[in-house]
């Protein structure tokens, strides 16, 4: 059955058509593009990721140079006081390990003066020279206490009368405190006794405030031991030894650098002094010793 359009309906449907054709032939060129706009809001962050697997180690680096040192720490608290020991018998006094003695000649008769000196003994200390001949046989030559320095010198006018003390033979001091020293000694009859050198000569340089001065020899016998003393300046006023040369090969010797001391082992007061060199073959010889100024 055919439906009927009805006269309104038809002219709707005509009139949107024109509308159209209208607006399709009106429509112009494109025109230039606008500004571009402002730009938009930054969007809300994504959701965080899974996170990955661990990767490998890295190589180590080098070692970082060292530190400075650090400040020394407060020193802390004494520990506290031990118990105290347990009381002890009294010690012996130690022995002077010092001592020594020199004699004024290495080369004795039996009837011969001689002296001998020590030192290194204990202040005050009586000592005993004694001449050791062999097992058992040691006469006592005789007695001397150390002075306050712990030195002495004792003369002797003769050695012995016993002729068994000819031979190398041994001086000794013993000291009542312990102390001890010896001295080597040959001992002959006088009638064995070489000749001394009547040449013998001796010099010394003047000693200034420095207290030292050179002993020069000459004339001696060839190899013989020489002692050098000075007079009168030992502490009770005799004779002190104040230097000794082992050999003169030639009969001459030369001494430096010699200390001569005074009582108690002060310096010499200016002045002259004498000084004797003593061989072991019985030379002698005396020179004077000018002192400038006191040692100090």
């Amino acid at each position: 059955m055919r439906k009927t359009i009805s006269t309104r309906g038809f002219a709707i449907a005509l009139t949107a058509l024109f509308s159209v054709f209208v607006l399709v032939a009106c429509t112009g060129a494109a025109g230039a593009p606008g500004s571009p706009g402002l730009p938009g809001l930054p969007g809300n962050p994504g959701e965080a990721g899974i996170q990955g697997s661990q990767g490998n180690p890295g190589a180590p680096g080098l070692p970082g140079e060292p530190g400075n040192p650090g400040n020394a720490g407060a020193p802390g608290a004494p520990g506290p006081q031990g118990p105290a020991g347990l009381d002890g018998l009294d010690g012996i006094d130690g022995v002077s390990p010092e001592a020594a003695i020199v004699l004024s000649s290495s080369s004795l008769t039996l009837a011969g003066a001689f002296s001998v000196s020590g030192s290194g003994f204990r202040p005050g200390e009586p000592v005993s020279i004694v001449l050791r001949i062999g097992p058992g046989a040691a006469p006592i030559l005789g007695d001397v206490t150390a002075n306050g320095a712990g030195a002495f010198t004792t003369n002797f006018a003769s050695l012995t009368d016993d002729s068994a003390a000819v031979g190398i033979r041994t001086i000794a001091a013993e000291g009542a405190d312990g102390s001890s020293a010896s001295a080597p000694v040959s001992v002959s009859t006088s009638a064995g006794a070489p000749a001394p050198s009547v040449s013998s000569s001796l010099v010394t340089t003047a000693m200034g405030a420095d207290g030292l001065t050179t002993i020069t020899g000459a004339g001696f016998k060839a190899n013989e031991f020489v002692t050098v003393l000075g007079l009168g300046v030992g502490d009770d006023g005799g004779d002190r030894v104040i230097a000794g040369y082992s050999k003169a090969h030639s009969g001459a010797f030369q001494i430096s650098d010699v200390s001569v001391k005074g009582p108690e082992g002060t310096g010499l007061p200016a002045g002259v002094y004498s000084l004797k060199a003593i061989g072991s073959d019985g030379s002698e010889a005396t020179a004077p010793l000018v002192v400038t100024s006191a040692d100090k």
